[in-house]
């Protein structure tokens, strides 16, 4: 019994590892290649301008509590002391905000690397003669464009 499992198996991957996709659907893989980086170019503008707005921010932040703490000479009675917890949180949402933009930058090459890829990719079907009958198989090629 264990070997006639383990022979049907092994058959069912031997057959299956032979099939082929008569024609390749280049074009599901463009459209993919496109989508994906119009995804991660959509997440790095949120990231770029979601860091700028957090990083202008902290900035006023720090600014506004430095001013508090270098104005005054000497704190005249009922007058509020600065708060550096305020001074302190602007200082990390500035410090969040230039991780943001940093982060954004992979983000724009991988958004450009994919879309160079969605339109480098091309293939021709071409059939070939193999084991005594017709095979389509896909062969890459490059292709040279000329802007004039």
């Amino acid at each position: 019994m264990k070997k006639l499992f383990f022979f049907s198996i092994i058959s069912v991957t031997a057959a299956a590892g032979y099939s082929q996709e008569i024609k390749p659907n280049t074009l599901a893989v463009k459209q993919d290649y496109l989508q994906k980086s119009k995804k991660q170019k959509t997440a790095a503008w949120i990231l770029l301008g979601g860091g700028t707005t957090a990083g202008t921010i902290g900035l006023f932040m720090v600014f506004k509590e430095a001013a508090k703490v270098t104005t005054p000479a000497v704190l005249l009675p009922g007058q509020p002391k600065p708060d550096e917890a305020k001074a302190n949180g602007g200082g990390i949402l500035m410090i969040a905000g230039g991780a943001a933009i940093i982060g954004s930058i992979p983000l724009f090459t991988a958004a450009s690397k994919n879309k160079k890829k969605a339109f480098a990719v091309s293939f021709k079907n071409i059939e070939v003669i193999q084991k005594n009958s017709f095979v389509y198989t896909a062969a890459p090629s490059v292709s040279l464009t000329i802007s004039l």
